[in-house]
């Protein structure tokens, strides 16, 4: 044990000797005077090269002139590119929920805008087209009135006013002698408007409203005379009104834009068309219109027609077959030939069967020679006639009913009824016997959305208490029944 215990002791005093030799040469590494030669150094390199770059940019400055640096400026370019374009409207008729024979009263001049769901017309009961024209007049003379009477009147002199008139009289004049009275007529209501704005300037007329409020007497005495308002049309979606419609939305329509090519008339190049080469011209061809796109004969109680237009506005003869998909219904002729500007006509034909009760439909197929296919949707209902019943035939209610006028119009074999929100307008039945099991039937078609009709009876002659309604229902394009039973 002692001879191992000195062994060790030796071999830790080796040790402790090599650390302290290690520890002797790192200090004389490092040497105070040996680290300060060494910064020193590093020292004049660092500027050495620092006067090598310094002096290399002066040489490049002088070699290179007029490099200077600002401030960045924000600024912006704007370009105009003028080109030829064309705008599509998407064109399509707007119709009243029935057939009626009577008269129609626009609610907006023509190019007026309209918001959707907005009145454009009012349907009366009775036929009037002098009525009709007188209104249309009317309304535009008061549109033009009113504009007038926001401008300043100040720069308006009756010698300016004079001379306005004599230029439309003239011309006027002018136009019939050459046997343009068309053009005359249309001129015709901005005379009297020109007049009328006279008289206001000249202190004959107090001001440009008293004479638009004359207008409108005249018009509310005018309507009146036109019977029940049967309906008022709305738009079912935004856009511009306009009172006639001329076909070409069949052909025309913004959706087809991408489809269509547009060749120029002339010869291209410069100067307006002779200093390029011809442009290719399209072959001749026909462009095919129909001017109705439903036919609903409503209720009938005998063959029933609707006579149907073809219009050809192409340069070329338009060949069209007409095909039906339900022989219910009958079309002739099945060919129709129309030439390059003109029209033709084919008929549409339900033929009554008195036991094939209910509502019938089909759709009409118009196929030209070339284009696009016209589809026109047909509708006809018929009464069961195996049952008692009464109905307004003759416009006029059976023996025994009674109707608010105010809100009941017997037209067209039907009876029109306004929306009602209180308990009074009733339509009323006479006194009705009815047997053990027997039932009754309603006939109805809602005109417009969110309808409901409602059936009240009173079994002892007191007080009426509803005894069923059809149920919140939209507008609809043929009758609907409901049954009641349970009354005896």
């Amino acid at each position: 044990m002692d001879g191992n215990g000195g062994r060790m002791k030796q071999k830790w005093r080796a040790g402790w000797r090599r650390v302290a030799a290690f520890f002797h040469r790192l200090g004389a590494f490092f040497d105070r005077s040996y680290l300060a030669r060494t910064l020193g150094y590093l020292l004049v390199s660092a500027l050495a090269v620092g006067l090598i770059f310094y002096v290399g940019y002066h040489i490049v400055d002088e070699v290179q002139p007029g490099l200077e640096l600002v401030d960045a400026v924000t600024r912006t370019v704007a370009t105009t590119v003028e080109a030829d374009a064309y705008i599509m409207r998407s064109e399509h008729p707007v119709y009243a929920s029935y057939t009626y024979e009577g008269s129609v009263t626009a609610a907006v001049p023509d190019g007026g805008k309209v918001a959707r769901g907005g009145k454009i017309a009012d349907v009366y009961a009775a036929s009037a087209p002098e009525i009709e024209n007188r209104i249309a007049e009317i309304d535009t003379q008061i549109a033009q009135l009113r504009k007038n009477d926001a401008e300043s009147r100040s720069v308006q002199t009756s010698a300016a006013m004079d001379a306005a008139i004599y230029e439309k009289f003239f011309s006027i004049a002018a136009d019939c002698a050459r046997g343009d009275c068309g053009d005359a007529v249309a001129r015709r209501v901005g005379l009297l408007v020109d007049l009328q704005k006279r008289a206001a300037v000249r202190g004959a007329a107090s001001d440009y409203e008293s004479q638009a409020r004359q207008l409108e007497t005249e018009r509310n005495s005018l309507t009146r005379q036109l019977g029940a308002n049967l309906e008022t049309v709305t738009a079912s979606s935004s856009g511009y009104y306009y009172a006639e419609y001329d076909g070409y939305g069949e052909s025309f329509s913004a959706d087809r834009i991408d489809d269509m090519t547009y060749t120029p008339a002339d010869g291209g190049g410069e100067g307006g068309g002779g200093g390029g080469d011809p442009q290719p011209q399209p072959d001749p061809a026909p462009v095919m219109g129909v001017n109705k796109t439903t036919v609903n004969f409503g209720r009938v109680t005998a063959n029933a027609s609707e006579v149907v237009t073809v219009s050809n506005t192409g340069d070329a003869e338009l060949q069209a077959t007409v095909t039906i998909d339900n022989n219910e219904f009958t079309v002739s002729p099945a060919n129709v030939t129309v030439a390059a500007g003109a029209s033709s006509t084919f008929t549409i034909t339900y033929l009554y069967n008195a036991e094939a009760y209910g509502s019938h439909t089909a759709t009409v197929t118009v196929t030209p020679n070339a284009g696009d296919a016209a589809a026109i949707a047909v509708s006809a209902y018929v009464r069961n006639p195996n049952v008692w019943s009464e109905d307004f035939a003759g416009n006029a209610l059976p023996n025994g009913w009674k109707a608010d006028a105010s809100n009941w119009t017997i037209a067209d074999g039907m009876a029109h009824g306004k929306y009602i929100y209180v308990t009074t307008g009733y339509l009323t039945t006479p006194i009705l016997k009815v047997a053990a099991g027997e039932v009754m039937t309603f006939e109805y078609k809602a005109t417009a959305n969110s309808v409901k009709v409602v059936v009240e009876a009173s079994k002892d002659g007191g007080a009426f208490a509803e005894i069923k309604n059809s149920g919140w229902v939209n507008k609809m394009d043929d009758f609907a029944t409901f049954t009641i039973d349970g009354l005896a």
